[in-house]
């Protein structure tokens, strides 16, 4: 007993002098020798989201969930590392080559994810609006859309609209073609900070109610902050040619055709799903 004293003792000295790194072997050393301990166990989790051990937390994570069933925020955790390791891109080097691929989004862990965010905010968790939010943040990858809303909706209550919440928010509304919201959505957004992406969705969104000027100038501001994003010259093409300014569209379009990153899209106006598979591809450029 007095050997787990000053092995707490030790660590939390550390924690108190922020030297997590050395103090993570000593918090996985306590929960083996004194697995009951649910204090160090959340202390254990917490540090494994600070240095970004996410499979380490995860296994950390079910073990205090088998342990103490009764523990919100240990179902939080689980689903939040299992969340962080579904969505994160990854990385597969070889040699001095890296290559990123695109995150594994299975659907069956992200159920998994949101029966997790479901228990945490059921039994009582300390991370109640986080947990809402990545439950709506689960949904919006299930392509789930209404149940995406209703949770970030829930998020807001908690947090106020943050950012970020707004901005999934937005999307999900986008998908379910609610351009007003959207549109209101996004410019909550960039009320916050300017961003390329939130700029497109706005002008997306600004498109599709015909509100054709005010698109205009949100696709002009996504060409200021991210100009290798072609898409936007298409909508804009679109837009002049539906105002009749016949030499701007044409110098907009030939923009559009002349770097395009994508094959074949131009001739596809109809707002679709595999259309906006292909955008959200792209964007994915621009929320990195």
């Amino acid at each position: 007993m007095e050997n787990i004293l000053k092995l707490k003792e030790k660590a939390l000295g550390l924690l108190r002098k922020k030297k997590y790194e050395e103090a993570y072997p000593l918090l996985v050393e306590i929960v083996e020798k004194d697995p009951r301990d649910a204090v160090f166990r959340d202390i254990l989790l917490g540090i494994c989201s600070v240095l970004e051990k996410y499979g380490e937390g995860l296994k950390a994570a079910e073990k205090a969930v088998e342990l103490f069933p009764e523990k919100g925020d240990f179902y939080y955790y689980k689903g939040y590392f299992m969340l962080t390791l579904e969505t994160a891109e990854r990385v597969v080097e070889m040699g001095e080559l890296k290559i990123y691929r695109k995150p594994s989004l299975n659907p069956e862990r992200l159920e998994e994810c949101v029966k997790m965010f479901e228990k945490a905010i059921e039994k009582g968790t300390t991370f109640l609006g986080e947990a809402w939010k990545l439950k709506g943040d689960a949904f919006l990858h299930l392509k789930r859309w209404e149940e995406a809303i209703e949770a970030y909706d829930r998020a807001a209550e908690e947090y106020g609209e943050e950012s970020e919440i707004l901005y999934n928010k937005g999307k999900a509304l986008v998908r379910l073609e609610r351009w007003e919201e959207a549109a209101e959505a996004m410019d909550k957004v960039l009320k916050e900070e300017p961003d390329a992406a939130a700029f497109f969705y706005k002008g997306l969104a600004l498109f599709h109610l015909k509100r054709y000027e005010d698109a205009l100038t949100a696709f002009g501001e996504v060409i200021k902050l991210a100009p290798h994003f072609h898409e936007v010259y298409f909508y804009r093409w679109l837009i002049l040619e539906s105002l009749g300014r016949n030499e701007e569209a044409k110098k907009e379009y030939e923009k559009y055709l002349g770097d395009s990153e994508i094959v074949g899209v131009e001739r596809e106006v109809e707002f679709n799903g595999d259309y906006m598979d292909i955008l959200d591809d792209l964007l994915s450029d621009l929320e990195s």
